[in-house]
């Protein structure tokens, strides 16, 4: 049975949790793409991946709020994806990409200042 993934998470603005319906062997950034679909964001660099039995946790610079991303995970010979009973990553284009929005994040001194802002003003964007 193929490595897929079964859900995930965003825990902030700068970390994506994966989870798998199998237990990892080690894997690299390499193993994963996060593009912007948001012609006004650059894609998301990743800083690194650490793998805990059926999870993976991606760290990245910080996602622009209400951009949309994609993540590809990556398999092939150089950067294998695989389980710890060497199940391969399931080889269909739709069960390899993940779309999500950026995470907003929690910004208590922001959110106190622009509701001390005047409602004349519009501060959505910003």
């Amino acid at each position: 049975m193929p490595v897929r993934p079964v859900s995930f998470y965003l825990p902030s603005s700068s970390q994506i949790k994966i989870f798998f319906n199998k237990n990892l062997s080690s894997l690299s950034v390499n193993n994963f793409l996060i593009k912007s679909l948001t012609g006004t964001s650059q894609d998301l660099s990743i800083e690194s991946v650490t793998v805990d039995k059926n999870s993976v946790e991606i760290k990245t610079h910080p996602q622009n709020a209400r951009t949309y991303y994609l993540i590809e995970l990556i398999h092939n010979e150089t950067f294998p994806f695989k389980s710890e009973d060497n199940d391969t990553l399931i080889d269909d284009r739709t069960s390899r990409k993940i779309f999500f929005v950026g995470a907003e994040e929690f910004n208590p001194i922001r959110d106190r200042f622009f509701s001390s802002i005047p409602k004349i003003y519009d501060v959505n964007g910003t």
